[in-house]
């Protein structure tokens, strides 16, 4: 009876340890084959709940535009020479009819200078030829009255008559040699007046080109002035384009080439060229801006939104609530 009850103990003991050691390595298995918090908190994303709306979305085409100076002019001179003084600096402002460059110009005061004595002397001679005619005017007038009274013939008259009417025309020679020498003087200052180059508009200067000492003709470009207060930025529009857009459309000008959606200017397309190129089938758009915080640059390529409708009405939810699966 002890032996049988002693058996029964050690068989249920034994059991129990079998029994033990089964959930233990069922325990392992279970607890290697599922994720552990760690490894799902990596593949699950973060999310934000956020609420959709029915709305509409603005159409645009986006095109790159080019940046001009409104009124900008290049600057040549009108006469050839040598450099002088050189007035302004790039980046500086100037107003209409300020000096910019100076030519040397004392060879431009001696033909001055000449022609306004050749002026003197034709002066001078119209003056004595009338002085002449005047002269002989008063003679012939005297010997009429003699002739009248029968007192002086008519060969002496005849005589006086040809000597007026040649006293007459040095008169009208004298008077054009006059003319000729006031026009001359005249081209002479004008020239004179040439050697310092001004400001055609008020502006802003750059790209300079000149140097005290250089040689310049009338093909050297000097400077370009323009106003950088009012901008025209120009886009290229196809045929395709010309069904949606339109003079009057609102325009985003982006004045950086990375078109930041808060960095914007916003105008309106001012003009639309009414010819199209034969061979690329498009125009020219021109947009008026003013560069109010001279963000913009003449000659800059910059990002260009026309907005030309809307889109249908829809269900809409912000870009940054939709999720992309990297792995789809």
């Amino acid at each position: 009876m002890k032996l049988s009850l002693f058996s029964k103990i050690s068989s249920l003991s034994l059991l129990l340890l079998v029994s033990s050691f089964a959930v233990s390595c069922s325990g392992d298995d279970d607890s290697s084959n599922r994720p552990s918090m760690s490894n799902s908190s990596s593949t699950i994303p973060s999310v934000e709940a956020v609420k959709s709306r029915y709305g509409a979305l603005p159409l645009s085409e986006r095109l790159s535009g080019t940046v001009y100076a409104k009124n900008q002019v290049s600057l040549y001179p009108e006469i050839s020479g040598k450099i002088a003084a050189v007035h302004v600096e790039n980046g500086e402002s100037v107003e209409k009819g300020d000096p910019i460059v100076s030519l040397q110009d004392n060879q431009y005061r001696e033909q001055v200078q000449q022609a306004r004595a050749n002026l003197r002397i034709n002066e001078a001679r119209l003056k004595q030829a009338r002085a002449r005619y005047n002269e002989l005017e008063a003679q012939y007038k005297r010997t009429k009255k003699l002739s009248d009274q029968q007192l002086s013939s008519e060969l002496e008259m005849e005589t006086l008559q040809a000597q007026m009417s040649s006293a007459e025309a040095d008169v009208d020679l004298a008077e054009a040699q006059l003319e000729q020498a006031q026009s001359s003087l005249e081209e002479q200052q004008d020239l004179l007046s040439k050697t310092v180059i001004k400001a055609p508009i008020s502006g802003t200067v750059g790209q300079r080109n000149a140097e005290t000492g250089m040689q310049v003709s009338s093909s050297t470009q000097l400077f370009t002035i323009g106003d950088l207060n009012n901008l025209r930025v120009e886009v290229v529009l196809t045929d395709r384009m010309l069904d949606e857009i339109e003079v009057g459309q609102t325009v985003h000008i982006y004045t950086s080439s990375k078109a930041n959606k808060n960095d914007f200017i916003e105008a309106e397309l001012s003009r639309i060229s009414p010819f199209l190129n034969n061979v690329t089938r498009s125009t020219e758009g021109e947009i008026d801006v003013k560069n109010t915080n001279n963000k913009l640059r003449p000659g800059m390529f910059v990002p260009v939104d026309i907005l030309y409708g809307q889109s249908e009405r829809a269900t809409l939810v912000p870009t940054s609530a939709i999720y992309t699966d990297p792995n789809s």
